[in-house]
């Protein structure tokens, strides 16, 4: 069993060995583990900052090539997809050994100690100033996690030590790597016997794609097709990087996905789904179609804002007569998702955990809240109890239980307006 501390040590002479300075930008290197898998490894950031990214089996390495995508993705249209940076985040599953600058201190006597003498026996000069190592789980739609898993730990120790192993080769002048875009055959190491075989082998070509799930109910198909069809409404998902959950908790928080749409006509909002982001694409289409049918309204166009939305709603439009696009002018509901992401983000500030939630606010703040934050807390209750407010009644059933339960609590705020006070003892009898 690997413990965390032989983690720390090769860690600490991993950094020393320094391979990422022998290697070009976006160049990988390969671990075959003892069940077969295979890891793809390769650098990021600069000196004081550096990271190793471990993606194993093409599932991964797919988010590998979607990152790539993002790098090389003009920096004016960046600009003008402010959320393309949340999509790369919540799309990504990898390890990562990041190493910064800032956070020696968090390194205990005993690692240190450790990683010293372990270094001896490989003879090894670790050379000063050394920074701690941060071993770190990426996975789709959830918080960035410590890594604890018996498998994650096996991964990152073989990734390690083939990496120190490939510092030495690299030295001598035995291999060059190139960038894996330019030339796919990269460095293969397999673990045999407690021991690494060198060899090479070639990068997949593979690559990320969204999901497109098959809107079969019958039922819902056929009323959805009875709608009147009008107006035009742009749509877009948006994947936020604020969670739900504790971090000091045991169970790993989720990030949140927003659905939403808006009238070209009228700039009419629509929260067509709001919820976990582990949900399945095919409930949330689900969501999707009952909200259309609890408002007896229907769009006649739906213009996507991104790949996801329009590959989640493609056959959905195909089967219930709508017109799906993913062209043309999303300018509104780009503002809508910002205003959305905008708010959550003051949320989650004020709860300092980094956290979005609706929990009951408290208006007795630590001594490090100034009066600004104060008077930007009032605001943020005006904009939640308007945001809310204008839901309908079967949009407010359907957001998830968390959000359900706050807002309950929220009904002895004295901001809260009276009349939604009323909604709400309507809607939520029992709390």
């Amino acid at each position: 069993m690997i413990d965390k501390l032989h983690l720390y040590r090769l860690a600490y002479v991993f950094q020393s060995e320094k391979p990422w300075e022998h290697v070009p930008d976006e160049a990988m290197y390969a671990v075959q583990h003892a069940d077969g898998s295979i890891s793809y490894c390769t650098f990021n950031g600069s000196e004081g900052n550096i990271s190793l990214f471990v993606f194993t089996g093409t599932e991964e390495l797919a988010s590998f090539f979607r990152l790539h995508d993002l790098y090389e993705k003009d920096p004016d249209e960046l600009q003008k997809d402010p959320f393309y940076m949340g999509e790369m985040l919540n799309t990504t599953k990898c390890l990562c050994c990041c190493y910064d600058d800032e956070s020696m201190e968090m390194m205990l006597p005993e690692e240190h100690r450790s990683a010293v003498e372990y270094a001896q026996k490989l003879h090894v000069n670790i050379r000063p100033p050394q920074n701690h190592a941060h071993f770190i789980s990426y996975a789709p739609g959830l918080h960035p996690w410590p890594v604890s898993a018996e498998r994650e730990l096996e991964i990152l120790s073989n990734v390690l030590s083939a990496g120190i192993g490939l510092s030495h080769l690299l030295r001598s002048g035995a291999r060059y790597m190139h960038p894996v875009f330019e030339e796919p055959t990269i460095p293969l190491f397999i673990s045999e016997n407690n021991a690494l075989r060198g060899t090479t082998t070639v990068v997949p070509d593979v690559h990320f794609s969204y999901p497109t799930p098959r809107f079969t109910d019958a039922s819902l198909q056929a009323k959805i097709r009875n709608l009147r069809k009008k107006e035009v409404w742009q749509c877009g998902i948006m994947y936020t990087t604020l969670f739900v959950g504790e971090p000091e908790s045991t169970e790993r928080p989720y990030n949140t996905i927003i659905l939403l749409a808006i009238s070209e006509k009228d700039h009419k909002r629509h929260l067509l789904y709001a919820g976990s982001s582990q949900e399945s694409p095919e409930t949330i289409v689900i969501r999707m179609a009952e909200y259309l049918i609890d408002e007896n309204c229907c769009p006649r166009v739906l213009r996507c804002r991104e790949t996801r939305s329009y590959r989640l709603l493609l056959d959905f439009c195909n089967r219930t007569g709508i017109r799906i696009e993913r062209k043309g002018d999303t300018s509104l509901i780009v503002a809508l998702e910002k205003e959305y992401a905008d708010q959550m983000s003051q949320d989650a500030k004020r709860q300092k955990s980094g956290a979005f939630s609706f929990d009951d606010y408290d208006n007795d703040y630590d001594n490090d809240y100034d009066d600004g934050y104060a008077n930007e807390s009032d605001e943020s209750y005006d904009f939640v109890f308007a945001e809310f407010s204008a839901l309908s009644d079967s949009e407010l059933r359907r957001l998830p239980r968390h959000i359900r339960e706050a807002l309950v609590v929220l009904i002895e705020h004295p901001k809260c307006p009276p009349g939604f006070k009323q909604r709400l003892l309507r809607l939520f009898p029992n709390g």
